[in-house]
């Protein structure tokens, strides 16, 4: 072998420039592993080849030790990851030399983070929604949370004051406890930061109820800020889809006392009436990185029948940074539903194989036949008997309301 003219400092440094290698096992067991290979190969008769031998497996065992380090040094410089091709080679010999004795690679032998399927069998790399061992718990309130708890739904702007999230609150019951007493005590409670949404409550305002006039008052101080926020989610408008279901008529606004409120483009406003949804919304996902789930979200559009919501369900709403809730390779329409009273049946295309992935999805469906007056759905020709907590051979009941919140005193 012809000799290299390369000073220590060269060779250090080709070291330093040479590709990033992730190898999470203790120096000890590369050691062990390489040593059991070269003792198959090593023969008594030959003492100075095995001392060179051993001489050489202590050299690698000191490289692989400093490597990591080396690597990071290099790559942190450079910015990239490129190689000379006798670095590649370098970098083959070692993995080669690195390898476990029954033949699989470390990648296999210790897996990277696992992808999980969607309904289609198709990978998915969301990490703000998978984890190692995802939690594929309900998002939404069933009638067995309500047994012992009230519940109050909140509807708080993301970060961006862009989406209106409705946050459905579980609270102790209490005996001779009004619905707007619970709001009012539980509002100072909610952490929506910690939920990955703006901070919203308590609002800036004194708020009372006059119970015999079913109506709220809000006094806001003159320095408020309620006018600067989205001309699509007003305090007018939260306010409104959170009391309604409290049995609230009107809400009357004041700043510093006296009757009226600016809100920018909205113009003054005082006195405004409680208005109930009418539903027929569909459901989408509103994806918040760093929440283990997704939350589930309606969009402000509506829709004339539950097939034409699952036909739009299939598609990202980017107007409202909302993602589809119903894989696009899972198409839904009029042809797959049928009524019976209060109970909507949903056969999927043939072929169909949901997986426990489905379990936001078919919640979101569950909303969205609730929006349309359903109590109950039926799943048919799912490719399975049970989707997370569901089970599909019977029928599931739809939520009571959604994005499920427990406070802890």
């Amino acid at each position: 072998m012809r000799r290299s003219h390369l000073s220590d400092r060269q060779i250090e440094e080709l070291l330093r420039q040479m590709p990033k290698i992730e190898d999470k096992r203790d120096p000890r067991d590369i050691y062990l592993n390489i040593a059991r290979k070269v003792e198959k190969r090593k023969r008594a008769a030959w003492v100075f080849p095995g001392v060179a031998t051993a001489a050489a497996l202590l050299l690698i065992f000191i490289l692989s030790s400093n490597y990591m380090s080396w690597n990071d040094s290099a790559y942190d410089r450079s910015g990239n990851k490129s190689s000379s091709s006798s670095e590649a080679k370098m970098d083959v010999a070692v993995k080669e030399e690195a390898e476990p004795e029954n033949g699989q690679s470390q990648k296999s032998a210790e897996p990277e983070q696992a992808t999980t399927l969607d309904a289609s069998g198709k990978g998915n790399n969301e990490a703000a929604l998978k984890t190692a061992e995802p939690n594929y718990e309900p998002t939404a309130v069933y009638q067995e949370d309500l047994v012992e708890n009230d519940v109050i739904t909140y509807h708080l702007p993301d970060t961006m004051g862009q989406v209106e999230v409705p946050v459905s609150v579980l609270v102790p019951k209490v005996e001779n406890k009004s619905s707007f007493a619970l709001f009012e005590e539980t509002m100072t409670k909610i952490d929506e930061v910690k939920w990955g949404l703006g901070e919203y409550y308590p609002l800036n305002a004194r708020i009372s109820y006059d119970d015999a006039q079913k109506t709220v008052k809000v006094d806001v101080p003159a320095d408020h800020k309620y006018g600067l926020g989205s001309p699509e989610l007003t305090l007018p408008d939260t306010l409104n889809n959170t009391l309604e279901p409290l049995g609230v008529e009107k809400i009357s606004f004041f700043t510093a006392g006296k009757q009226g409120i600016d809100l920018g483009h909205l113009g003054e406003i005082t006195d405004v009436p409680v208005t109930r949804d009418k539903g027929r919304h569909a459901y989408f996902l509103f994806i918040v990185e760093g929440n283990e789930r997704p939350y589930i979200v309606p969009t402000p559009e509506q829709f004339e029948t539950v097939g034409n919501a699952f036909i739009k369900m299939n598609a990202d709403q980017l107007n409202y940074s909302l993602t589809a809730s119903i894989p696009p390779e899972i198409k839904l329409d009029e042809s797959n539903v049928s009524v019976n009273g209060k109970t909507l049946t949903i056969r999927f295309p043939d072929r169909t194989q949901l997986t426990d992935d489905f379990t936001y999805s078919l919640e979101a469906i569950l909303l969205t036949a609730k929006n349309f007056g359903f109590e109950a759905v039926k799943f048919e020709n799912a490719g399975t008997e049970k989707i997370g907590p569901f089970n599909l051979n019977n029928e599931v009941d739809v939520p009571e309301a959604p994005n499920k919140k427990t406070i802890k005193e």
